[in-house]
């Protein structure tokens, strides 16, 4: 492109050729919050000997500066990892470490799952010399099919056990492959407890526990995260000594024990790549922490710092900038790159009102909360007036676990508002039960009470009515669904005869006070996995439309 007397859009590592793509380098505080671009190279068909010949020129630039390399990260792909190989010489000699990011891993790890559809792995204990297999070791199955088999017993449920594990979470697309979400849902901590309740493979179990570990200890990003979440494998690192660590050196003997007996009777195993990262990037980050918090100015590390997370966030601030385009060019990164450094030296100012500061206060004046959540009585639902004709909450089943979870969820939400103790009584209880609620009680959740649980149940059988071929049409062109579920079930409460509005607590609140705080929360939870299992049926269609084309073409 030639723009304002210069030529842009030359291949820095080809002479007289256009640039495909932009190498980007991006320093990131490992201690503090700075991030910054240190270097863009418009290059293509880079190799890894010029990626680490560039690597070498950033390196020596930061120290120029003052700075102290830690650590290079990138993903794993093979000019990557052939840059490592390179460098192997100049990062030793200069102490510096070389890992791949975990989220790539995360990914990798979802897709030879999803590739290979099974393994056979041994149980996760210590093994001493990882190439020796014992007599009588006992192996287990991971199986895809048992996550499938879950989803499928979930997928015209409103409420579910596993709530994160949708069709594309499954069946990704090659494109959706690439979003983390989807990697991490079939990892995520209700997915685990849905299949230790179901009674899945223990090896299916043991496979994502495990490498659900792995990514809380690699994406600790926070220091009080471990605290809020009461989660131990997420707090920062603090010492040498950690039981963490631990884990990690356990994990990497694990890792290598499976590969020995995957090649000794020819099962299948990680990819050779996916395998060599996950080893390298445990090692480094064993090796980072252990260095550093033997240093005295080093209060704590977070294992988060260790991503391309701000590189791929930065990717995302071009594309925006160049007009929300997946493809740019090099003049429009360019530019983009000026934008954001010029717009990190300016203050938010209005012409008009002069210095803008954003607080939450303003968002609360613009929308007051009662005026966006509380039931609208005037709301149109006369079309759906013959649903409460024959209505009964028993003809609807539900799962008990899934309502007993969500209602604890609502339950909290809603005593967090609320600071009389009675009021608090009417909406959760101690009185703990469900194996599914005991796997994922880490002793912070809150038990919903009898009263918070018939108010989900009602919300979920009006929705349930609603979605009924009879209502189902005209419920979708309404223009306020929330307000019509919410209405319904507020007078479908005033039947029941469990609540009333003449029971006023001390603090002069009536139970429907506190079920109109509960119901928009429940409105909320069933209409996005109402639209979410829409959303499932539209990618089921189209998977299946493509597998039919393809079945035709090729008779």
């Amino acid at each position: 492109m030639y723009i304002s007397g210069t030529i842009r859009g030359a291949a820095d590592n080809v002479d007289t050729t256009v640039a495909r793509t932009v190498q980007t380098f991006l320093m990131s505080s490992a201690f503090g919050r700075m991030k910054e671009v240190v270097a863009l190279y418009p290059v293509k068909r880079l190799t890894g000997q010029q990626l680490a010949d560039y690597s070498r020129k950033v390196i020596a630039l930061l120290k120029r500066h003052g700075l102290s390399v830690i650590v290079l990260i990138s993903d794993d792909n093979k000019m990557n990892q052939n840059m490592f190989e390179e460098l192997k010489p100049f990062l030793e000699e200069n102490g510096i470490k070389a890992m791949y990011d975990p989220v790539h891993i995360l990914k990798n790890l979802r897709n030879n799952l999803l590739n290979k559809r099974a393994f056979m792995i041994p149980a996760f204990q210590d093994f001493p010399d990882p190439s020796k297999i014992q007599d009588g070791e006992e192996v287990f199955g991971v199986m895809f099919e048992d996550l499938i088999r879950l989803y499928q017993k979930e997928a015209d449920q409103l409420l579910k056990q596993a709530p994160k594990l949708t069709y594309k979470a499954l069946f990704p697309s090659n494109l959706e492959r690439q979003k983390v979400s989807l990697a991490m849902k079939i990892f995520d901590d209700t997915t685990i407890a849905a299949l230790k309740n179901n009674k899945a493979e223990v090896g299916t179990i043991l496979f994502l526990d495990l490498f659900r570990k792995w990514i809380t200890i690699f994406n600790i990003k926070n220091p009080f995260h471990g605290i809020k979440s009461r989660n131990p494998l997420a707090r920062p690192f603090t010492s040498e000594n950690d039981e963490r660590l631990q884990f990690l050196e356990k994990f990497i003997r694990w890792l290598q024990h499976w590969e020995h007996i995957s090649l000794t009777f020819d099962t299948n195993f990680l990819t050779i790549d996916t395998h060599k990262a996950v080893l390298q990037t445990t090692r480094t980050m064993i090796d980072i922490i252990k260095i550093y918090n033997r240093k005295p100015n080093v209060e704590y590390i977070l294992p988060g710092k260790f991503q391309t997370d701000n590189t791929e966030h930065r990717f995302s601030n071009y594309r925006q900038l160049c007009g929300g385009n997946y493809n740019v060019s090099v003049q429009q990164i360019l530019e983009a790159e000026k934008k954001i450094r010029m717009k990190s030296l300016l203050g938010t100012k209005s012409a008009q009102y002069g210095k803008i500061q954003f607080r939450i206060q303003n968002i609360k004046e613009l929308c007051p909360q009662s005026e966006l959540e509380n039931v609208n009585p005037n709301c149109a639902v006369e079309m759906f007036d013959s649903i409460l004709d024959h209505y009964d909450e028993n003809d609807v089943s539900i799962d008990k676990y899934a309502l007993l979870f969500t209602g604890g969820y609502a339950a909290y939400q809603v005593a967090n508002q609320i600071d009389c103790d009675l009021c608090r009584g009417f909406l959760r209880t101690e009185d703990t039960k469900g194996n599914y609620f005991q796997i994922l009680n880490r002793g912070g959740l809150t038990i919903p009470s009898m009263q918070t649980e018939i108010v989900a149940q009602h919300a979920h059988t009006i929705l349930h009515l609603l979605r009924s071929e009879n209502y189902e049409t005209a419920f979708l062109r309404a223009t306020n669904q929330k307000q019509i579920l919410m209405k319904l079930t507020r007078d479908v409460l005033l039947l029941d005869g469990n609540f009333s509005e003449d029971n006023v607590c001390t603090c002069k609140r009536s139970h429907f006070d506190l079920i109109d705080k509960l119901l928009p929360i429940f409105a909320n939870i069933l209409l996005k996995n109402y639209v979410k299992e829409h959303n499932d049926l539209a990618a089921r269609g189209k998977y299946q439309g493509k597998k039919r084309k393809a079945d035709t073409l090729k008779d």
